[in-house]
């Protein structure tokens, strides 16, 4: 492995570049690399340390930006601290009593539905053709009889 491979790894991977683009830029095979890696576990660190490279440069910049920019300072909190930060919808159960009610109706049309013999009930195969439904699946429920 000469000094000019090298460089071109340690360039690659100090921008964070994944091992095909950094066996491209370097002009090695994928396979020469993994050889060279296994038999160099030292270089095989150092590349692994280069990736970290743009990711301090990222955090970096953005605890920087978040000293004058709130919105920013608010986003990186929601996402690091999800528990505290993180925006929440808070629900009641004011409604529940009408959701129950609308639950019923439905359950209660789909069972006469499935009673009617030969009824057009909407349902419908892979095709587009209307099937029939049997009340008697495997859990009780309608069963395609296609």
């Amino acid at each position: 492995m000469t000094k000019e491979v090298v460089k071109k790894l340690e360039e690659a991977f100090a921008i964070d570049a994944t091992i095909t683009e950094a066996c491209f830029y370097a002009n090695i095979s994928r396979e020469t690399f993994y050889n060279w890696m296994k038999a160099n576990k030292k270089l095989f660190d150092r590349l692994e340390e280069l990736r970290a490279n743009p990711v301090l440069t990222a955090r970096t910049t953005v605890c920087n930006a978040i000293k004058t920019d709130s919105d920013l300072a608010m986003r990186y909190l929601e996402r690091k601290r999800k528990g505290e930060f993180s925006p929440r919808i808070e629900t009641d159960n004011r409604n529940r009593e009408t959701f129950d009610e609308s639950a019923k109706e439905i359950k209660n049309l789909l069972e006469e539905i499935r009673k009617e013999p030969n009824a057009d009930n909407g349902v419908q195969n892979r095709k587009g053709e209307n099937v029939e439904t049997s009340p008697t699946g495997a859990n009780g429920e309608g069963k395609s009889n296609s």
